[in-house]
């Protein structure tokens, strides 16, 4: 018998938080879920101070906030959550996942792509980007729906476009890299000012930024960037017949240079002659 990774062996054995749970049949449907939310904490928390804590560690390794019990029998959170506690037996806590590089690594967090370098996490464009999870269920749907517009975007991301606010260089990864830019996440955007500075992000960093992920008004709110916002008059089927014609003129545009391609080649081929 061939050895099983442990990912095969979860999926086997059924074992959850606690250890192992009666196994249960394979569906044989693809599943039944509408929509999914990716929370992604971007510099949040490490993870020994959520839901890796470490209670036997030395002090030093342990850090300022303490573990707490919860409803499962031997899983221990963070202090700092306890509104979790009970709620645990819900919940499936995965510790393993881990990267070798020295930052946050959005890229190689969202897309999955497989030789990844920190020199990408700046460069969103990079052809060597692979597609945002969010773009491929938007890719999928597409194809699925023959091409149908939906009423309300398949790929929406928020608060705002990753780093926009700081004086960082937008983060690489929300992106759909090679499935084109028209599945590129639909930001929102927020209109609330920050009151705080943020963190000072670059050694180099000469300007304070208030930044509303540190705290901000009680008026803000949340609005569809001007990128994602529809023109007036501008229907869904207007929309569609607009994205066909420009598939069209984009293939008659590769034509064209196969074409100059070919007649230089033979000009050359019989000026030799």
């Amino acid at each position: 018998m061939p050895p099983i990774s442990r990912r095969e062996a979860i999926a086997l054995s059924g074992l959850t938080v606690a250890g192992f749970s009666q196994s249960r049949p394979p569906s044989k449907s693809f599943g039944q879920a509408k929509a999914c939310i990716l929370l992604f904490p971007y510099g949040s928390p490490p993870q020994h101070e959520m839901f890796d804590p470490k209670p036997d560690a030395p002090v030093e390794i342990q850090g300022e906030m303490k573990s707490i019990a919860t409803c499962m029998p031997g899983v221990r959170i963070g202090e700092g959550i306890p509104a979790l506690a009970p709620i645990m037996d819900k919940l499936a806590v995965i510790r393993s996942v881990n990267h070798p590089y020295p930052q946050h690594g959005v890229a190689y967090a969202v897309t999955g792509i497989p030789t990844y370098t920190p020199a990408l996490e700046d460069k969103p464009r990079d052809p060597r980007h692979w597609p945002f999870i969010g773009s491929v269920v938007d890719y999928i749907g597409q194809l699925r729906s023959g091409g149908v517009i939906p009423t309300v975007p398949r790929n929406i991301a928020l608060p705002w476009l990753l780093n926009s606010k700081t004086d960082l260089n937008v983060s690489a990864g929300p992106y759909a890299a090679f499935l084109g830019q028209a599945h590129d996440p639909v930001w929102t955007d927020f209109d609330g000012l920050g009151t705080k500075n943020a963190p000072r992000y670059t050694d180099g960093q000469t300007k304070d930024y208030l930044d509303p992920f540190q705290e901000t008004t009680l008026g803000g709110k949340f609005s569809i960037s001007s990128l994602g916002q529809k023109m007036d008059g501008l229907s869904p089927e207007r929309l569609r017949q607009r994205r066909e014609l420009y598939i069209v003129w984009n293939w008659f545009h590769l034509g064209c240079l196969i074409s100059i391609v070919i007649l230089l080649f033979l000009y050359l081929c019989l000026g030799r002659l």
